[in-house]
């Protein structure tokens, strides 16, 4: 009765394994993906695997939407302030292990995971989060007309994603 039962057990696990061999291929491939080995490299920079570059200086960007801005007809002379909320941010990809101690203490150890460039090994950059513009200044020669502030305002908030409660269009007075 016991061989006759293993019998049966064997071969309805034959026919399982037939039936679904390739879902449990697949399954298979995924355990083997998800403990196969990574480079990792730590970081003396960044503890917290985020570098803050630079302060909120958007300079670069003001330069930019001033040459854009005036290309617009009627603008005329233009200037251009912007005002944010934070810096520009690169968030990498990292990898967090926590040890416990006897002691009831844990510890967290951090590390970037870095590729191979060449012959230098970068950091692997997950996101980059731009500053969070709060309000604009333009003042233009222009603005006495109002499809010229219309179209300032329009280009603006398309560009920064203020709204047009945010952004103040003022002539520019005569010099």
């Amino acid at each position: 009765m016991n061989r006759e039962k293993m019998k049966k057990i064997q071969k309805q696990a034959g026919e399982a394994i037939r039936k679904y061999k390739f879902a449990l291929l697949i399954l298979l491939l995924g355990l083997i993906f998800l403990l196969w080995p990574q480079k990792k490299a730590a970081s003396a920079e960044s503890p917290a695997a985020e570098e803050i570059k630079g302060s909120c200086d958007v300079s670069e960007e003001e330069t930019r939407l001033t040459q854009l801005l005036s290309q617009i007809d009627g603008v005329g002379e233009i200037r251009v302030m912007l005002t944010v909320d934070c810096s520009e941010q690169n968030v990498y990809q990292s990898d967090q292990t926590t040890t416990s101690g006897q002691t009831g203490s844990t510890q967290e150890n951090i590390t970037v995971i870095t590729a191979q460039n060449g012959t230098e090994k970068e950091p692997v950059l997950v996101k980059r989060i731009y500053p969070l513009y709060r309000g604009a200044v333009i003042v233009c020669q222009g603005a006495d007309r109002a499809a010229v502030r219309l179209a300032v305002i329009q280009a603006v908030s398309g560009l920064t994603g203020l709204g047009s409660d945010k952004i103040t269009v003022v002539k520019m007075k005569n010099q």
